[in-house]
Parts: C-alpha cells; sequence; structure tokens
C-alpha cells in the first residue's frame, strides 16, 4: 500500500472536517503550515476510533520500541511526526491523568528497577497525550502527573487543541522519544498521586 492509497483510500477522509478546522484556527494560526493529511492524522489520532485513534497508535509504537516502520499506521504516523514538527514548542506546565499501571506509571516502575539512583529516567517512544488545563476531566484518575516544562524552545510538548476532536480538553502531544526524570511524587489527602516530571531537553 502506497502512501496516496493510506489517505485516500483508509485513513477517514472529512474535507468539510478539515475545512471547519482551519476556518475555526484563523484567530490562532497555529495549524497554518500543516497539510490536509497532517491535520487528519492529528485529529484521527485524538478520536475514540478503533483503528486510527492514539490506542491504536500508541499500541503499536510500544509493541515495536518505537519504530514506526512496517506498522501498518506507519503513513499517519510520519504525518503526526511532520506535522507536529510544525507546531511551536509548548514551554508551560502540561497535566495528564492515568490510572495505575498506566503506560506512564508502567515505565517509572521499570526504571525504579533499573537503576539504583534516586533519580528515575523515562524515555517515552510513543505520542503522550497532556492538557493545557489543570482541572481537566482528563485528570480525574488514581495518578496525576504534573510536567514542569522549561520554557526553551525545545521542548517536545505541542499544542494540538485546534486540531482535537475533543477542543474543549485542551490537548498538547508530545513528540515520540521524548525523556523525563521524576522530580517528586505526593500523596493526595485522597489517596491520589501527584507525580512531577520534568522534561529533559537535548
Amino acid at each position: 500500500m502506497t502512501r496516496d492509497e493510506f489517505f485516500k483510500d483508509i485513513l477517514p477522509r472529512n474535507e468539510a472536517l478539515v475545512d471547519k478546522i482551519k476556518r475555526g484556527d484563523l484567530a490562532c494560526g497555529c495549524l497554518r503550515n500543516l497539510s490536509d493529511e497532517e491535520i487528519r492524522s492529528i485529529y484521527c489520532y485524538t478520536t475514540e476510533d478503533r483503528d486510527f485513534s492514539y490506542v491504536a497508535i500508541n499500541n503499536e509504537l510500544q509493541s515495536s520500541n518505537g519504530a514506526s516502520m512496517g506498522s501498518r499506521l506507519h503513513f499517519q504516523i510520519e504525518k503526526i511526526d511532520s506535522g507536529l514538527e510544525k507546531l511551536r514548542p509548548y514551554t508551560e506546565d502540561c497535566y495528564r491523568g492515568e490510572d495505575e499501571d498506566g503506560r506512564l506509571d508502567s515505565l517509572i516502575k521499570k526504571g525504579k528497577q533499573a537503576t539504583e539512583y534516586d533519580v528515575v529516567y523515562i524515555a517515552v517512544n510513543f505520542f503522550m497525550s497532556t492538557s493545557m488545563d489543570k482541572k481537566s476531566d482528563f485528570l480525574e484518575k488514581k495518578i496525576n502527573y504534573i510536567i514542569q516544562n522549561l520554557v526553551d524552545e525545545q521542548s517536545k510538548a505541542r499544542n494540538i487543541s485546534h486540531a482535537s476532536h475533543f477542543p474543549d480538553e485542551k490537548e498538547t502531544l508530545y513528540k515520540r522519544n521524548a525523556t523525563f526524570f521524576v522530580s517528586d511524587i505526593e500523596e493526595t489527602a485522597d489517596g491520589k498521586f501527584e507525580v512531577y516530571l520534568v522534561e529533559v531537553l537535548e
């Protein structure tokens, strides 16, 4: 299957939706440099679509240790990569909620087992969804992550809220292969955990 065949026949087509997203972005202009294929790829990533959503893509990336070549979703992943590359870095704090044994929680547990030092580093080989909004419903989980971004143009975080199926979630997406260290873990009064992460810049 070629790239053209994938975007013509496989990934859901919706020209009206892409036009609506572009019109909604006029004031911000965040997406003006993105192609229709990049916008469609990011949009489908944010949906609950069984075949093209964040679940399908990140499952494939984790099972292949971050390699996209050979994946049935290779062309979509490629366009998400190139689309994120065109967006400006988001340099404020981001937030993410997970249940126990979620993607980040599993990485942190493995990191603790692999080091004899106090500082735990984690390398995220998938796209990591977060929110700009500390009060987002996205955070109603057992473990809440606070990613403390340094004000630096090298950050891998990108604001994709204008291209999201759920714009009210104010989603920020980290490019693949972002690295973080765990700076603190606190237990809240209601028995939840707040995990503070700091992005390691290249």
